[in-house]
């Protein structure tokens, strides 16, 4: 492990005094890809089960990271980095901060016996007006659950989920079965007059059932573009035939965890620190119920009428 390091550190080197000195800014910022290459390595879960050459992908990027001339070019070269892990729950947040953007609340509304339930920029209020909108669900046929994140949002990389898995049981009157997530770690780590490789492995956590208390089952959509705006309780009432997901394009979602940092230039990235797992070990992977076309706000919402139907 450690001998792979080294060479990795001396092919760095050794190119940038080829080229020239690195300037401070540049040492700051293959110092930041430097810590993302380790995190991956280390703990990403699908390097431990994918053929992914990951010091190849990091070696051929070096180049262009110390090439970026600013943010944006720095940005989109730590995002073709990730690009083999092939996970949209690992990512660079590319865009820039509109400093006249202002927040979108938390909302919902009632529409033909249906409760529309948009998430939005969630922020603190956002439990407060979810949980309003829970106490209607005795009064509708359906709901539909807009999960998805605005477009120039400052807050994209809040978790929109949190509010509804946290009173999930007020919404379903069945028990199901949720998914549980596993990361990895490592039995110890050496000490520093060691040299071995480190034995990773999967901590997971424990299957457990949520009980729902609600007076009846009513059917729910959930629209979403990403793996992390699909909530736990959703991907198990799918399971068992007691809601839907759209989603953008024909894909699937791998559910999980994840945290995000800035790194230089004031850089945002997204990093997964979990997958879900289901009660036989199979990854939770969510397929799409319907999907809609990039953009096409009303086509989604459409779709999921139908789906309530």
């Amino acid at each position: 492990m450690r001998s792979k390091l080294f060479l990795l550190l001396l092919f760095v080197t050794s190119f940038s005094f080829a080229q020239q000195s690195l300037t401070t800014k540049q040492i700051n910022r293959l110092a930041d890809a430097g810590k993302v290459y380790g995190y991956v390595k280390f703990f990403h879960p699908f390097l431990q089960y994918k053929d992914i050459n990951w010091d190849s992908a990091f070696a051929a990027n070096v180049e262009s990271i110390l090439d970026a001339k600013n943010k944006n070019e720095y940005a989109q070269a730590m995002q073709q980095l990730l690009i083999p892990l092939d996970d949209d729950l690992t990512m660079v947040d590319i865009t820039f901060i509109d400093n006249n953007y202002r927040i979108i609340p938390t909302g919902y509304r009632i529409e033909d016996s249906i409760l529309y339930i948009s998430m939005n920029d969630v922020t603190n209020d956002s439990y407060e007006k979810v949980q309003a909108a829970f106490n209607k669900i005795n009064q509708v046929r359906g709901v539909i659950f807009d999960m998805r994140i605005p477009l120039n949002s400052h807050r994209k990389y809040t978790p929109s989920t949190a509010a509804l898995d946290w009173w999930a049981q007020g919404l379903f009157k069945s028990d199901i079965t949720m998914p549980s997530f596993r990361s990895v770690s490592y039995d110890n780590l050496p000490a520093e007059k060691f040299d071995y490789v480190l034995g990773a492995n999967f901590k997971q956590t424990t299957l457990y059932t949520k009980h729902g208390v609600a007076a009846k089952d009513v059917p729910q959509i959930f629209i979403v573009d990403k793996a992390d705006q699909v909530p736990s309780y959703a991907f198990s009432l799918q399971k068992n035939g007691k809601a839907a997901i759209i989603m953008e394009k024909e894909k699937q979602l791998l559910i999980g965890k994840t945290t995000s940092f800035y790194l230089s230039d004031s850089v945002l990235i997204k990093m997964r620190i979990a997958e879900g797992v289901n009660a036989d070990g199979s990854l939770a992977k969510v397929f799409p119920n319907a999907t809609y076309l990039s953009g096409e706000v009303s086509y989604a919402l459409n779709k999921a009428r139908e789906n309530n139907k």
